[in-house]
């Protein structure tokens, strides 16, 4: 079995490779990620300062709501852009890592691979595949946030239970301190309640997004080497080779805390070099798994992906 610091170093050592093309597909990929919010952001700033200073209080709520339509028309377009380019740049980002090898020539170290999944012939299977993915990403983040009415539920609950809230209105006039501090006094154990209620949601939210996450994460890598794969079976796949290792891949993301913490005091400059240093990390525990996965599924007929390799599927 795999360890963290074995993966890490199969992953330097492949996109050391190739290294200042890795970095410059990094940057070209995450500058197209980037491009719309820091526009966004600019705009935004830009129209907020220069509309609304010097503006009477009828003017600007005249123009706030404009601002607010710019907002939702910015969130439209983050929508429409993850399902129909940028899933599919990651895609392609992962083909690109795939290939990376000493013997590598001119035409495979292109930028131009990152764009792969847009060519003739792969871009609505692809397209199929990485939506029907964050879909499913998007339903667990729904049924999961509903989590959240229960501290609600319990607040009120503990609140009109607690014998000093009863209290504060049976014997106190509502005119009195006596009565505001009774109620304060059931109030904060209620508050103390929803408090723990609440974090432990969280913690069982983010249990269940990180599960599904990790079930999926391979969704995109199985499609850089299977593009012509029925809609639902890449994220089937994804879900078979990831289990029983979600908290091995968990441990192995963790890893890179340091590098994530180093990226905040560059301003995020140095995620050009995280991005490929992640990717090929879990690539290297895909190729580990499928080898692992490969007798079974290939007796049971089902083989779970085509020999390791980079020529076209």
């Amino acid at each position: 079995m795999w360890t963290c610091s074995e993966i890490r170093r199969s992953a330097r050592n492949r996109i050391n490779a190739s290294l200042s093309t890795t970095l410059f597909s990094s940057f070209v990929y995450l500058a197209i990620l980037s491009a719309l919010p820091i526009l966004y952001s600019f705009v935004y700033m830009i129209s907020s300062f220069t509309i609304i200073r010097g503006r009477s209080s009828d003017a600007v709520t005249a123009i706030y709501p404009l601002i607010s339509m710019m907002g939702w028309l910015y969130n439209l377009a983050m929508i429409a852009l993850t399902f129909f380019v940028f899933n599919l740049l990651l895609v392609g980002f992962v083909r690109f890592i795939s290939t990376l090898k000493p013997e590598m020539n001119e035409g495979e170290k292109s930028v131009g691979n990152l764009f792969w999944a847009f060519r003739e012939g792969r871009y609505s299977r692809i397209l199929a595949g990485t939506a029907w993915k964050q879909l499913w990403l998007i339903i667990w983040n729904w049924i999961t946030s509903l989590v959240y009415f229960i501290p609600v539920i319990v607040f009120f609950v503990a609140l009109f239970l607690n014998p000093n809230f009863t209290k504060a209105f049976e014997e106190n006039d509502p005119n009195t301190m006596d009565f505001w501090t009774t109620l304060f006094e059931g109030a904060v154990v209620a508050l103390l309640i929803f408090g723990a209620v609440f974090l432990v949601c969280i913690i069982a939210q983010s249990i269940v997004l990180y599960n599904r996450m990790y079930a999926y994460i391979f969704t995109e890598y199985v499609l850089s080497e299977q593009p012509g794969l029925p809609t639902k079976s890449a994220l089937e796949i994804s879900k078979k080779m990831t289990a029983g290792i979600k908290l091995r891949m968990f441990l192995l993301d963790l890893s890179f805390i340091g590098w994530r913490i180093l990226s905040l005091f560059t301003f995020g400059i140095l995620n050009i070099w995280i991005l490929p240093y992640r990717t090929a990390a879990f690539l290297e525990v895909y190729y580990r798994r499928k080898e692992e996965l490969r007798p079974a599924s290939v007796s049971s007929g089902t083989q779970i992906a085509p020999p390791q390799g980079n020529g076209e599927f």
